[in-house]
């Protein structure tokens, strides 16, 4: 659908329309109601609505002859802003109801997410598991933010909002299963992450991230996720851990992991993992354990100081480091002169720009003694463990 006047409408995250070469953005609608009435109408495309439901949904408190005096004069604004000049206008009335020309050309970024969805679920279009994941990449790629996001307080966007939010979800959740199969783990955890970010209450996002860090033996990240998973459950909905993702745990700590004793004692938060000594041991055994069946490197960090720090000024520290650090990253100290980190999926090559990002923490101005960087590279062989 080409042509000048094709109406073309993102409704995902920032509302925008273009008009042949003009964009609209929110802020250039000079009557409220009428960008109100062009919005549901863009959600009801091929219908007619009556005059009566835009005034109820438009002026809810004021009498009808009121009403259909006002709905005339935005029905004029309306036009104005969208219409082309010496074009057939946009917005079409019947005897008592208004509608988009169908003689128009339109083009909604919902509709092209809608068609991607029942291509995948519906008619089942695809023939290998390759074109199913290109039909899903391309079909959250419009998915910018939710349905008319400045609108999440009028009930008539509600039900579109959330149907679209789900049908996202569900690709996602798709395509994570998609790349897992296909040994793409990295890609599939990111697709859950954006799916938890999208809705924290969907339990099957964490269990297919719990299965897929158990099978990579991630256990600060499993921590972490878990974490994550346990508190929105108990502290927001009051509910305990759900048989299945507790299942997750047990098949974790039966395979070494000591993973209830980890649950029990690390600390999460945003950055790195700070625990005790003897879980970080653990964890760095586990860690072992992994590289020998899989491919990948991951770096044990030990900073030694020169002098002893005093305890508060030790626990500042490592606070320090934790937030400069990535989440699936390990901190622990064992005595006051020394504190060792767990680079998760990290090799030599990058120690130089690691030591730059937590130099700062590290300065004589800072802890007031001198600190020094050790450098092991974990492999299937081992590591020298503190």
């Amino acid at each position: 659908m080409q042509g000048q006047n094709l109406l073309k409408v993102y409704g995902f995250g920032q509302f925008r329309v273009e008009i042949g070469n003009r964009v609209l953005s929110e802020q250039d609608w000079t009557s409220k109601k009428a960008l109100d009435m062009f919005k549901y109408l863009l959600l009801y495309p091929g219908h007619a609505v009556a005059d009566d439901t835009l005034i109820e949904i438009l002026w809810p408190e004021i009498d009808e002859e009121k009403g259909k005096r006002r709905l005339y004069d935005t029905v004029y604004r309306l036009r104005s802003i969208i219409d082309v000049p010496g074009a057939d206008t946009y917005i079409v009335k019947g005897v008592t109801r208004y509608s988009l020309n169908p003689q128009k050309q339109y083009w909604f970024d919902w509709r092209e997410f809608e068609e991607h969805y029942h291509r995948v679920f519906k008619f089942r279009t695809w023939e290998s598991p390759e074109e199913e994941r290109s039909l899903l990449e391309r079909g959250i790629e419009p998915y910018r933010g939710p349905l008319l996001p400045s609108d999440i307080y009028q009930d008539w966007t509600e039900t579109h909002r959330q149907t679209y939010r789900d049908m996202f979800l569900d690709m996602l959740l798709r395509l994570a299963g998609i790349l897992q199969q296909q040994g793409e783990s990295a890609r599939a955890l990111t697709q859950l992450k954006r799916g938890i970010g999208e809705d924290r209450f969907r339990e099957d996002f964490y269990i297919l991230g719990l299965e897929i860090l158990a099978a990579q033996n991630n256990l600060s990240e499993a921590i972490h996720l878990y974490r994550h998973y346990e508190k929105v459950m108990e502290d927001e909905l009051g509910i305990p851990p759900s048989v299945r993702v507790r299942q997750i745990v047990e098949d974790l700590d039966d395979q070494g992991g000591d993973l209830r004793d980890l649950l029990s004692s690390a600390q999460i938060e945003a950055g790195a993992m700070v625990c005790r000594y003897e879980v970080f041991r653990s964890i760095c055994e586990v860690e072992i354990r992994r590289l020998s069946r899989q491919e990948g490197k991951s770096i044990l960090l030990t900073v030694k100081m020169a002098q002893p720090l005093a305890s508060q000024d030790m626990e500042t520290l490592v606070d320090n480091l934790r937030q400069e650090l990535r989440r699936g990253d390990v901190i622990t100290h064992r005595r006051l002169d020394t504190l060792y980190v767990l680079l998760y999926g990290t090799s030599l090559d990058q120690r130089r720009a690691i030591a730059r990002r937590i130099q700062r923490w590290l300065s004589p101005k800072v802890i007031g003694t001198i600190a020094t960087l050790q450098w092991q590279e974990i492999t299937a062989a081992g590591v020298a463990l503190p």
